[in-house]
């Protein structure tokens, strides 16, 4: 998995969006529990940063089922509406101090993600945009996001992910099922290698973590 992003590994210091089909775009669980598995591994390349700032509409976060992610991290925030959320992730983006940030939107426009990575590369922080949509409602993107990579999950069989890299700037797509890895060095692992391909490779952040 690691040979489609363009510098072996996940990128550091840039945004990354997460989203799921069906259920999990309402629920928004299983894009947080990769992403709290992700992080976990990315804490391990911050030792000077250990705070996790989580912000969401909804407070339904349970911090003990987030495998790969220390509860005692998170700075958990509740904003009224998307517009809030985003306005959270930028201040901390901004603000400095945090090894990850985390927002919970469904509403985004291209505008606001072009905000949030630029924030993510100026401030060398690395941020996850988790796609949901608690009460349906569900509205395509107008636009594609700024991230550096977008995602989309499925459930799989005991406890792991069907994983769908559908962008990568400078590198590669592909689908994997994957579980939960061995924490700092690769935090989730690859069970099996569904498909990828080739795509328009482009410039981007240097540090990266492994990812399986």
């Amino acid at each position: 998995m690691d040979s489609c992003f363009p510098h072996a590994g996940l990128s550091l210091g840039a945004l990354h969006e997460i989203g799921a089909k069906g259920r999990g775009a309402e629920t928004g669980e299983l894009p947080a529990a990769f992403a709290a598995t992700l992080i976990g591994g990315i804490c391990g390349h911050t030792q000077a940063r250990t705070s996790v700032l989580w912000a969401a509409t909804m407070a339904d976060l349970y911090p003990p089922g987030l495998q790969g992610l220390d509860p005692t991290r998170l700075v958990l925030v509740n904003p009224r509406d998307d517009v809030g959320v985003l306005a959270a992730m930028e201040i901390a983006l901004c603000a400095g101090g945090f090894a990850a940030v985390v927002g919970e939107v469904g509403n985004l426009s291209r505008v606001a993600s072009r905000r949030l990575a630029f924030a993510t590369q100026k401030h060398c922080i690395t941020a996850f945009l988790l796609r949901r949509w608690p009460h349906g409602n569900r509205v395509p993107d107008r636009q594609a996001s700024a991230a550096a990579t977008r995602w989309h999950l499925a459930p799989a069989p005991a406890g792991r992910w069907r994983v769908e890299l559908i962008y990568t700037r400078g590198g590669r797509t592909g689908s994997w099922l994957m579980e939960a890895g061995d924490g700092k060095t690769h935090p989730v692992r690859v069970v099996a290698t569904l498909a990828d391909h080739a795509i328009a490779a482009s410039a981007d952040c240097g540090q990266a973590v492994g990812c399986g």
